[in-house]
């Protein structure tokens, strides 16, 4: 879990998006116990990343590298699509509606505070 938090905060902070490159960065700081816990490599990627790519919160796209003008493919969050009118409680439905909305306002949020200033917990955190 403090790993998940750990990549969205650093996803955030990045602008939204993380090349091959620095996500390796990011996992080496995770190794070495930058964040105060330990994470390995192996754990992360298989355990962390695969689960978020897996659920559809987190995806590769391409980007251009204005250094170099070549395309790269990065990690970045997407943006789930959730209907205007909440389900009804309780269903599977209704938790899936919490869930993509509580992701789509900490990573796509269009006024007030910016993702990087809110508070990562989750969409029961209050």
């Amino acid at each position: 879990m403090q790993a998940g938090k750990a990549l969205i905060a650093e996803l955030q902070s990045r602008g939204g998006s993380l090349t091959p490159k620095e996500m390796a960065e990011f996992v080496r700081r995770l190794e070495s116990g930058a964040f105060g816990f330990k994470f390995s490599k192996h754990n992360f990627y298989r355990n962390v990343l695969r689960t978020f790519m897996n659920m559809g919160f987190i995806g590769k796209a391409p980007r251009l590298d204005r250094a170099t003008m070549k395309t790269v493919m990065v990690y970045r969050p997407i943006e789930q699509p959730i209907p205007a009118r909440r389900p009804d409680n309780p269903s599977f439905w209704y938790v899936a509606y919490e869930i993509c909305s509580w992701w789509n306002g900490l990573m796509f949020s269009r006024g007030g505070a910016s993702p990087a200033q809110q508070q990562v917990g989750g969409p029961t955190s209050g």
